[in-house]
């Protein structure tokens, strides 16, 4: 997993994560939001629960698996 910060201060700054991301508390942000298209390979974990918002394209010859024990849910952004 890469880790790249820039200018962190205090409570503010910019992360950028490669790769999978793992939070044990709370999160805050101004929003959120995931790309219109999926271009690299991707496996949901066990047990886990996932909304995406498209549409969405994954892009030929990528695997998006969802395992048996997870839910991936895709809402549309324009019916908010």
């Amino acid at each position: 997993m890469g880790l790249i910060t820039t200018k962190v201060s205090g409570s503010t700054g910019h992360i950028a994560v490669t790769g999978s991301f793992q939070a044990t508390g709370f999160i805050y942000a101004m929003g959120f939001g995931n790309s219109s298209s999926i271009g690299n390979s991707h496996t949901t974990p066990h047990n886990y629960n996932s909304v995406l918002f498209g549409p969405i394209t994954i892009l030929k010859g990528i695997e998006f698996k969802i395992n048996t024990s997870s839910a991936v849910k895709i809402k549309d952004i324009s019916s908010f």
